[in-house]
């Protein structure tokens, strides 16, 4: 018998939502540290370098 997306409990984890909130809120912890290391708000290339940066090696 196979379970379909409707038959899961309601209180089931819905992670594409959990995803996207974690993502989001690395995006902005990640906004804050340059904001106070550069002294001003970062662009999105910079935030972008940033992560390329530090994890590019993993």
């Amino acid at each position: 018998m196979s379970a379909k997306a409707n038959d899961e409990p309601a209180d089931a984890p819905r992670t594409d939502e959990s995803l996207a909130q974690t993502a989001r809120k690395e995006r902005d912890y990640l906004r804050a540290r340059l904001r106070a290391e550069l002294g001003r708000e970062p662009s999105d290339d910079e935030l972008d370098e940033w992560l390329r940066e530090h994890t590019e090696g993993y």
